[in-house]
C-alpha cells in the first residue's frame, strides 16, 4: 500500500496522527511512505520512528521499500531517531530512505554513515 501525505503542511501534530494511522493493525501492510515537504521537526520524526517500531511488532514493516522524508526540518535528533528505529526493526526491503534537505548536521550525518555501514538487524522469524 502506498501512503502519500506529502506537501500537506502536517507539521508535528499531523505527523503524530499519521504515525497512529500507520501503526493501526487494521491497515494493510505499507510499502511506500511519502511525507516530504510537511514542516516535520525532530518531534514528528520521533513519532514516525515509534510507528516503525510498532509496525515491526505486528509484522507489518517487512515490505516497506521507500520512506521519503525530504524537505522537512527533522534535524539531527529526528534523523537519529528514524535511523535507529530502522536499524532495530531491520527492513530487508528498504531500498530508498530520503532524508535530504532536513537541516541535518554532523551528528545526523555521522549516524547515517554508521547506519549505512552496519548490517540491518533482521527480525527473528517464527517457524
Amino acid at each position: 500500500m502506498l501512503f502519500d501525505r506529502s506537501t500537506r503542511s502536517l507539521a508535528d501534530q499531523g505527523c503524530k496522527d499519521v504515525a497512529v494511522v500507520l501503526s493501526a493493525s487494521t491497515q494493510p501492510p505499507i510499502s511506500q511512505v511519502y511525507l516530504h515537504s510537511n514542516s516535520i521537526s525532530s518531534l514528528g520524526a520521533e513519532f514516525l520512528a515509534a510507528a516503525l517500531l510498532s509496525l515491526s511488532s505486528c509484522g507489518r514493516a517487512e515490505g516497506l521499500s521507500k520512506l521519503c522524508l525530504h524537505e522537512n526540518e527533522i534535524g539531527d535528533d529526528g534523523a537519529c531517531a528514524v535511523l535507529e528505529s530502522i536499524r532495530r526493526v531491520g527492513l530487508p526491503s528498504l531500498i530508498r530512505l530520503d532524508l535530504s534537505s532536513n537541516c541535518i548536521g554532523d551528528r545526523g550525518a555521522e549516524a547515517s554513515c554508521t547506519w549505512e555501514s552496519q548490517p540491518l538487524q533482521r527480525p527473528a522469524r517464527s517457524p
